[in-house]
């Protein structure tokens, strides 16, 4: 191989490198510019099915009506809501207190549905859905269970037993 042969080889790598990087930036933006209209696209296509009452039946869409169905129980305080606070304490496990936020922005109206309003479905209509079920809608677990004022209660007895109980003093407020 010649020094002239060897100099062309490389002036074509060189060649086909500069061409390669300076096209990238260019592909860059091309590809930005069509993934950006790919989602303004689907953004119109979720606005066009909120709005015609449709969604697609789609993972995305079913976790939004599911958080919403969560937000409407939790509102409401019906049955399964102390599921749904239970799995916000778990999630937000370094902050337990808040779960408590969390429901009073539902409950005040400061955390919006998506799809459902917060308002839960007229008792008749309820009714028919619920008939229409081939099982009871309530586990025979969650029947079992003790209601939070069950629990309540067994504390506030318990204390008011024990003449010497002094709550901790980080539950006592200057006053």
């Amino acid at each position: 191989m010649t020094d002239e042969t060897k100099t062309t080889e490389a002036d074509a790598l060189l060649g086909l490198y500069q061409h390669l990087t300076a096209n990238k930036a260019e592909r860059k933006a091309k590809e930005k510019a069509y993934f950006a209209e790919k989602m303004r696209q689907h953004r119109a296509k979720a606005r066009e099915a909120k709005a015609s009452g449709k969604l697609r039946p789609t993972p995305a869409f079913a976790r939004d009506v599911l958080a919403d169905a969560a937000m409407r129980i939790l509102a409401s305080d019906g049955p399964g809501a102390g599921e749904i606070r239970a799995a916000l304490t778990e999630a937000f496990a370094a902050t337990p207190a808040y779960a408590a936020t969390v429901e009073g922005l539902v409950v005040r109206g400061r955390l919006k549905s998506k799809y459902l309003s917060l308002e839960a479905p007229e008792p008749e209509r309820a009714r028919r859905v619920v008939a229409m079920l081939p099982v009871s809608p309530t586990p025979a677990r969650a029947q079992d269970k003790l209601g939070a004022s069950h629990v309540l209660a067994a504390v506030a007895k318990a204390v008011n037993d024990d003449a010497d109980f002094r709550p901790p003093d980080f539950l006592l407020r200057d006053r």
